[in-house]
């Protein structure tokens, strides 16, 4: 009788070691067949496009930081404006955008106007307090000129 337990055990085993078996190479099998079926594209459709656009970023950075002077903000004392310095008055074109990381829905966007002494002032005391990224882009003499920095309000 003991003997036929034992028997009755070693077959359990087997059967229960069998399907284990059976369950890893399906999900293995499963796993190979959904991962070989996803799309996986590192590089954009459009990639010439898109590097090309990204160049003229690049050159309108490295145009900005060869300026002697460039565009400076200060938030004012009561923290309701913040005040745009730009060096000259030859602007003929550009935008200020106040970037909200957390939230695209909060992303403001200003034609930049600066009066006659090269100051714009911007009113801030609406928009939620946290970081900012103030992206400036302007035109001046036929060329494009880009600064990007955060802001605390």
């Amino acid at each position: 009788m003991q003997n036929e337990t034992q028997k009755s055990r070693g077959r359990m085993w087997a059967w229960g070691t069998a399907i284990v078996y059976c369950l890893f190479a399906a999900g293995t099998i499963g796993f190979v067949v959904f991962a070989s079926t996803q799309k996986v594209d590192l590089v954009s459709e459009d990639y010439y496009k898109n590097e090309i656009v990204y160049q003229k970023q690049i050159e309108r950075m490295n145009r900005t930081n060869a300026l002697k002077e460039t565009v400076t903000w200060y938030i004012s004392g009561d923290g309701k404006t913040v005040e745009f310095k730009f060096p000259n008055n030859d602007i003929t074109d550009g935008t200020i955008k106040f970037y909200r990381p957390s939230s695209s829905s909060l992303d403001k966007e200003f034609k930049v106007t600066p009066n006659a002494d090269g100051i714009q002032f911007i009113p801030v005391e609406s928009l939620p307090k946290g970081m900012w990224k103030v992206k400036v882009e302007w035109s001046e003499h036929n060329e494009n000129y880009y600064l990007e920095s955060n802001l605390m309000l």
